[in-house]
């Protein structure tokens, strides 16, 4: 329980971090939304991972193969293989190059 608690304090600290940066006129690049997706998957946090690739979508953030792949490897990690089969199939269509070779397969 303690550990839970901990990471939902550092996700909650992320995610008050990202606003402060929005609010102060900083606009968040692939690069922002990869590190913070790294967070996230670090605390294996499968939500706040597809949280922070559904963010960056809605702020017009084409995924790369880094994105993708960490997503992906998030979803089978976790069993969601429904989910991991949608997102593969999407990367696929937009022709992003998936950087394990687990995956590109």
């Amino acid at each position: 329980a303690c550990r839970s608690s901990d990471a939902e304090a550092k996700g909650a600290a992320i995610e008050r971090w990202f606003r402060r940066c929005e609010a102060s006129g900083s606009s968040p690049n692939i690069k922002t939304f990869n590190i913070l997706m790294n967070a996230a998957a670090n605390r294996n946090d499968l939500n706040a991972t597809e949280h922070w690739f559904q963010v960056a979508l809605t702020k017009g953030i084409q995924p790369d193969s880094a994105m993708l792949t960490l997503l992906l490897t998030m979803l089978l990690q976790n069993g969601d293989e429904v989910a991991a089969s949608r997102w593969y199939s999407a990367a696929k269509q937009r022709s992003v190059r998936l950087t394990n070779s687990s995956l590109a397969g």
